[in-house]
């Protein structure tokens, strides 16, 4: 009988490991620990460290963390519930708490640090430049070629955000001629019925077919022009990825295409508090699919990437980031440095689309994730 392949990759802490000592150091580490920590000193980051995993004693202390951090967080109360769910990168697209569950001591500042490291940053700049860049070029490109409308399948969709927003920007219809979302997170769902909701009341559908599928988006088997799988093979183990997206060759009409992200060795490198957070940040839910303290994710480099893409069958690969300027181009300054307000307007809430917090300097310089485009 062959082996199982692995679906999600393990959780690498070996980077961080080796260089524990010099990580907890850095001003940016102890910092966040103040300000978290601040009335628990009996607490540190230390405890989330999972080298003494046999240690009964740290292991108490790394919950009580864990539940701590959970408790004041809504992106890692988020993370621990629904560990590969939308809520971690929605807030990012949108930085706007109010659409969210407040945790039992929300603290809102722990929220807007997170959201201003480098790497929770980059899921707002993915967001941007895939729903005003790549979707609408890619689409209209499709439309050009293919002559008709496209039909599009947005798998692993969250909200559905992305392609609803390129479908916004290129006028939808008469350009597309459906969109498929596939998740299993009702509450993303329900958010994106009710942003398709508000714009048909507010007449901006532009004859726009969008449909939501309760379902895993390897449950999905119509047949598509154009497949968008954003922040899926993040986490998966590459065997694995390479047979999805073997599926998704198969799902496409002739002269289809992809267009998929993955994070990149960036994520890793350039902001390891912002890693080592998401790591070790712990989960709640006890089956066979989340098995992990932690929320794994592939480095992968870019020829892993163009492997995973040929093993599959895809030709024409084009992999960029969201830090290229071919994309960001595209993009005024002010697309480039807002958040996402459908999701609050459709709430009836107030935002402005300026961002709760920024780093400041060059945003774009570095890219976390690798941005596919490839054709059947």
């Amino acid at each position: 009988m062959p082996k199982r392949k692995r679906m999600l990759v393990k959780v690498d802490t070996g980077w961080f490991d080796e260089k524990a000592d010099e990580y907890f150091k850095r001003d940016d580490f102890q910092s966040f620990e103040r300000h978290l920590l601040r009335d628990r000193k009996d607490l540190s980051l230390r405890d989330l460290h999972t080298t003494r995993k046999d240690d009964p004693r740290h292991q108490k202390r790394k919950k009580s963390l864990q539940k701590l951090f959970a408790d004041k967080s809504i992106i890692v109360s988020s993370v621990q519930d629904y560990h590969f769910g939308f809520g971690f990168p929605f807030l990012a697209y949108t930085h706007c708490f109010d659409l969210f569950e407040q945790p039992a001591k929300w603290d809102p500042t722990i929220d807007l640090q997170i959201l201003s490291m480098d790497m929770g940053d980059s899921l707002r700049r993915r967001h941007l430049v895939l729903s005003q860049a790549v979707l609408p070029t890619v689409i209209r490109k499709l439309h050009d070629s293919l002559e008709r409308p496209v039909a599009v399948k947005n798998l692993g969709s969250g909200t559905g955000l992305d392609t609803l927003q390129a479908s916004l920007k290129i006028s939808g219809g008469g350009v597309i001629s459906h969109l498929l979302n596939y998740d299993t997170d009702i509450r993303a769902l329900q958010m994106g019925k009710e942003m398709i909701d508000w714009l048909k009341r507010n007449n901006q559908m532009n004859g726009m077919n969008v449909h939501f599928q309760n379902a895993s988006y390897m449950e999905s088997n119509e047949k598509a022009d154009l497949i968008v799988k954003i922040g899926i093979l993040c986490g998966l183990d590459n065997e694995f990825a390479v047979d999805t997206l073997k599926k998704d060759h198969q799902d496409l009409n002739p002269g289809g295409k992809i267009v998929a992200s993955s994070s990149n060795i960036h994520m890793k490198t350039s902001d390891p508090l912002a890693n080592f957070l998401l790591q070790n940040i712990g989960a709640r839910r006890k089956d066979k699919l989340f098995p992990f303290k932690g929320w794994p994710l592939n480095y992968r480099e870019k020829s892993t990437m163009i492997h995973l893409f040929e093993a599959a069958g895809f030709q024409d690969i084009r992999i960029s980031t969201e830090a290229d300027p071919k994309w960001l181009n595209r993009l005024s300054s002010e697309e480039l440095y807002n958040v996402d307000v459908l999701p609050a307007l459709t709430r009836g809430i107030n935002h402005d689309g300026n961002p709760q917090i920024l780093l400041k300097g060059n945003l774009y310089e570095t890219g976390y994730n690798w941005i596919v485009v490839a054709s059947k």
